[in-house]
């Protein structure tokens, strides 16, 4: 099948399953090409990239790609976040916050002074193991402690009812994320394919679409039965 723009839809069906996940972002180190002005991947090299690791594996297996790209940053960080909100696996995820802050740092370039040579680092957090270690010990004392205290039949009662509470809050709280995640949409690029992955490789790099953009983030997946995923694509309209 060829590249086709489509809607990628969570479904509350997706069991989980084992694949091969390749990412191809402007971050990756030798893909993408870094300049002053940020980094940059167009999707024919993205598609490129992903379409070696194909033909190096060869087999039969079902692969999808899922891409988004763009001329613009800000609007690759807006598809690349709604991809991210739906389908947030770690590759995308991190991708979208390594966008997010390319585009933070260079706004903090223009607008902050160059700080003096010997002034002071920035404060951060201080945290040791030792000290993590002690105060990890006193607060199972402490719950140690509050366990051996002797209660009454109110308090056993009370602690029942809010324990009670705090798991119909959990299971309405999960409901409520699950329902706003099945609402979610993101347009992206898809490409789907079952069959050899040498010629899957030949096909992924045809007619691969924006071809004029530079900012561009894909994943690959591969394996025997990727239909779960391939369900969550639908054609624009569809």
């Amino acid at each position: 099948m060829s590249w086709r723009d489509a809607d990628l839809i969570f479904s509350d069906a997706l069991p989980a399953l084992s694949c091969s996940m390749v990412p191809a972002h402007p971050y990756i180190y030798g893909l993408g090409q870094e300049t002053g002005n940020g980094n940059y991947l167009s999707p024919a090299n993205a598609c490129q990239y992903l379409a070696g690791k194909l033909a190096s594996t060869g087999g039969t297996f079902d692969t999808i790609v899922m891409m988004v790209a763009s001329s613009s940053h800000s609007e690759f960080m807006a598809a690349l976040n709604a991809l991210a909100d739906v389908f947030p696996t770690p590759s995308f995820t991190q991708t979208a916050r390594l966008a997010q802050s390319m585009a933070t740092l260079a706004t903090d370039k223009m607008q902050l002074p160059d700080k003096p040579r010997n002034a002071l680092p920035e404060a951060q957090l201080l945290s040791v193991t030792t000290a993590r270690t002690m105060s990890a010990s006193s607060a199972i004392t402490a719950a140690q402690e509050a366990a051996a205290a002797p209660a009454s039949v109110a308090d056993i009662e009370a602690a029942i009812a809010s324990f009670a509470t705090t798991c119909q809050q959990i299971a309405e709280d999960a409901a409520t994320a699950a329902g706003d995640l099945i609402a979610k949409s993101a347009r992206i690029h898809a490409f789907s394919m079952s069959g050899d992955l040498v010629t899957t490789a030949s096909e992924l790099v045809k007619g691969v679409p924006d071809s004029a953009a530079g900012y561009t983030a894909a994943m690959m997946f591969v394996a025997p039965d990727l239909s779960a995923i391939n369900a969550m694509i639908h054609d624009i309209g569809n």
